[in-house]
């Protein structure tokens, strides 16, 4: 591994750093700026002393100044712990260990089913440039980036599950429950398709138009070794934009749980939110926030071994 693309490893993860911290320091103050008092929430309904109250204060660190509770808070974090529910009781680590396997699968699933239709078609929309077939794709895609991901969740059920009974609205019994997987997945990665095919369209028109492609061809080269040439130059820009998908994926997961009724952390931090329980929505918002920075943590040491030329411009 080359000196210079240490560094840039190492620039990129202390901006990775920062950003998470950042974020979370937005999000702690949000909450505390939130209407509503912890202990209130705790003891709703019953009568408890002050003695007890100042207690339950002590215990939380509700008591130190502000600053103070977001060190401990962060240090916590530091180590995997991200908190104790309010109401629950029970440790928010803990909590989104749980529902974790339902959003992973529901992500994972989704992106790979984006790859499997906006590579291919952004592909040939680019090698059949200017037909019938290129500007459907274009029109389709543009519909399908346009539609918000809960509308859409929302459509399917009214006409597959409703109208034509072909899959389940809600519900999950198990990991990897296929026939209660379809609607939601094809609807996290309804709009992410469109997305990617026109950057893939993009990219590999740009590339098919550089002189070594018709350099390549007047050689006598086969077409199909040209097209995967031009696909893997082309690689680069579709890496980064990936990456972005990758972290939006998460977020928007959290709507299509909740629409689907997956009881994945999507679910978890809606009922959080609802009940007030400010520990579970800083901590799986704080979570999601580093999965999303570490995704494109990841994307940019990959664009930068593909492409050399950003490891020195970041150094410059």
């Amino acid at each position: 591994m080359s000196a210079d693309l240490v560094a840039f490893i190492l620039r990129r993860l202390v901006t990775a750093t920062l950003t998470v911290i950042g974020v979370s320091l937005v999000i702690f103050l949000l909450l505390q700026a939130a209407p509503g008092d912890p202990v209130t929430l705790m003891t709703a309904g019953h009568k408890v002393p002050k003695e007890t109250i100042e207690k339950i204060k002590q215990g939380l660190n509700l008591d130190k100044p502000l600053y103070i509770q977001y060190w401990l808070w962060l240090k916590g974090i530091m180590h995997g712990d991200f908190g104790i529910s309010f109401l629950k009781d029970i440790k928010v680590s803990k909590l989104i260990l749980e529902r974790l396997p339902v959003s992973l699968q529901l992500v994972l699933l989704s992106g790979l089913l984006t790859f499997l239709l906006s590579i291919p078609t952004g592909i040939l929309a680019a090698l059949k440039e200017a037909t019938i077939t290129d500007n459907v794709f274009i029109t389709l895609a543009i519909i399908t980036s346009s539609m918000p991901v809960f509308w859409v969740g929302l459509l399917f059920i009214i006409i597959f599950s409703i109208w034509l009974g072909w899959f389940p609205p809600m519900g999950l019994h198990r990991l990897f429950d296929i026939k209660h997987l379809v609607l939601p997945c094809s609807a996290l990665s309804f709009s992410f398709t469109g997305l990617l095919f026109r950057m893939t369209r993009a990219n590999m028109l740009e590339e098919l138009q550089k002189n070594y492609i018709t350099k390549a061809k007047a050689m006598g080269i086969p077409n199909k070794k040209i097209v995967g040439r031009a696909f893997k130059n082309s690689l680069a820009p579709i890496l980064t934009i990936s990456g972005f998908m990758i972290g939006s994926y998460i977020v928007f997961a959290v709507l299509v749980e909740y629409v689907f009724g997956l009881g994945g952390l999507g679910s978890l931090l809606v009922g959080a939110t609802l009940a007030q329980d400010y520990p579970i929505v800083l901590g799986v918002t704080v979570f999601i926030s580093i999965v999303f920075v570490f995704s494109n943590f990841v994307v940019d040491i990959l664009y930068g071994v593909l492409d050399p030329r950003i490891r020195y411009t970041s150094k410059k």
